[in-house]
């Protein structure tokens, strides 16, 4: 292998290195990223999964919160709301129910007036505006939370590949410039983690990325873990109930009876 060929393969290698980042956001966790400058014209994709139907995914703004681009989960549901003043603003929602634990794609496309915004490549919505081309964003690009959060939930989950462009250029993987330390580098998967705690028995584990639950639907069993048959529980209250009909009505009549001359 000479020289050139094992330099071709580094850089392959440090390509599919940086592609295959993916990190775990756990409600209060954030990441910060270098600027998406995006004013007139730009691209940014990335994945997320979540079993969770809140949370902040993306923001940044301008010299002041009046100028802002932010996208979240609100109720399931995607929202992408942009701010280019007081007067001038977006706010588009696609999808639902993408709190289910599966990977969801997501592209904002900046083009002058228009704003292209779509979900795992079906689903996509184009909003054009008046007269406002150009959004002034000085901040660094925020992920999974803000530094102030105004009530809002952190997002908790995983977010992977986070690309963007600025003006022509093509998709860029970016890392982040900073991560605060309860971020893992890695998409937490509780249900196949060797942990002390037992696993579902009988259900099926749904990842909570910070712990897991257990769904019991349709296996007859219940509990925390799946682990108490429910056959089993109304067995013993039938029981229960016969006991008691023999003791509160049959034995009293049956020693009425011997009582009669």
């Amino acid at each position: 292998m000479d020289i050139y060929t094992r330099f071709a393969l580094y850089i392959s290698l440090l390509v599919w290195n940086a592609s295959s980042e993916t990190l775990t956001f756990l409600g209060n966790s954030m990441a910060k990223y270098p600027k998406w400058n995006a004013i007139e014209k730009g691209t940014l994709n990335f994945q997320f999964k979540t079993s969770e139907k809140q949370g902040v995914l993306l923001y940044m703004q301008g010299d002041t919160n009046k100028i802002s681009l932010q996208l979240s989960l609100e109720l399931g549901r995607l929202k992408l709301a942009i701010s280019f003043s007081l007067e001038e603003n977006i706010e588009e929602e696609l999808g639902r129910d993408l709190h289910d634990s599966t990977w969801h794609n997501v592209t904002i496309e900046r083009n002058h007036r228009a704003t292209l915004f779509e979900l795992d490549g079906t689903q996509r919505v184009v909003t054009k505006l008046h007269w406002k081309e150009s959004l002034a964003i000085t901040s660094d690009l925020y992920v999974g939370r803000m530094e102030r959060m105004y009530g809002q939930s952190g997002f908790l989950g995983c977010i992977k590949d986070l690309k963007y462009s600025e003006g022509y250029t093509d998709l860029v993987l970016h890392s982040p410039i900073y991560k605060s330390r309860n971020i893992v580098n890695y998409c937490e998967n509780y249900c196949h983690k060797n942990t002390t705690k037992p696993q579902c028995s009988k259900g099926a584990c749904v990842n909570k990325f910070k712990d897991y639950s257990c769904d019991c639907f349709g296996t007859g069993y219940e509990g925390k873990y799946c682990n108490k048959s429910k056959f089993f529980k109304t067995t013993v209250t039938v029981l229960k109930f016969i006991v008691f009909i023999i003791e509160s009505v049959l034995l009293p009549l049956s020693i009425a009876r011997l009582q009669i001359p």
